[in-house]
């Protein structure tokens, strides 16, 4: 599996915000989906008051900071994130909501082999994943919060979930495929 080019991230609270910068930090390209423009604008808020705390605490450069948040472009589209090779939802702990979101994208996703993933901590993946087309291509990425602090990741699998998608690796603030 070759290494994720285009990342996307559902929803811009601390869970999302958090991921969206820790994807940017590993120099991809992200795509934030969010509800609303204030929605926009409290996530970038989010985002770049915690890259100036790493900044501030010498975990990156200022350079690296403003690069970081060069990689991340917001939308209030969907549509926004079809040419995404991974794609990852973090939005409210509610069922119907992640079904629905996840059938969307399915829907939406132009490459067959793009990773949806949830970042859910209560909700069977399995179950999500029969809300897409691509059951295979379904899996759980529940990051501890903070996430850009903590180097912790559980990747949690379905009964049809694929492999080749379970090896993924995170490293000095790094998320890739092994």
């Amino acid at each position: 599996m070759t290494a994720f080019r285009r990342i996307g991230v559902v929803g811009c609270g601390l869970m999302g915000a958090g991921i969206a910068e820790i994807c940017a930090r590993s120099r991809v390209s992200v795509v934030v989906a969010v509800r609303s423009p204030d929605a926009e604008a409290r996530g970038f808020d989010r985002i770049a008051g915690s890259l100036d705390r790493a900044r501030s605490k010498g975990k990156i450069t200022a350079s690296e900071s403003t690069e970081a948040l060069a990689r991340i472009t917001f939308t209030t589209t969907l549509d926004d994130l079809a040419d995404r090779d991974l794609i990852i939802e973090a939005v409210r702990e509610e069922a119907s909501l992640k079904l629905d979101l996840l059938a969307t994208l399915d829907k939406i996703v132009e490459n067959p082999d793009a990773v949806l993933a949830s970042n859910t901590s209560s909700l069977p993946i399995a179950r999500l994943a029969s809300a897409t087309g691509r059951p295979g291509h379904v899996v759980g990425v529940h990051f501890f919060n903070p996430v850009p602090v903590l180097p912790l990741v559980e990747l949690v699998a379905a009964v049809h979930t694929g492999r080749s998608h379970l090896h993924l690796r995170r490293e000095g603030g790094r998320f890739r495929p092994e």
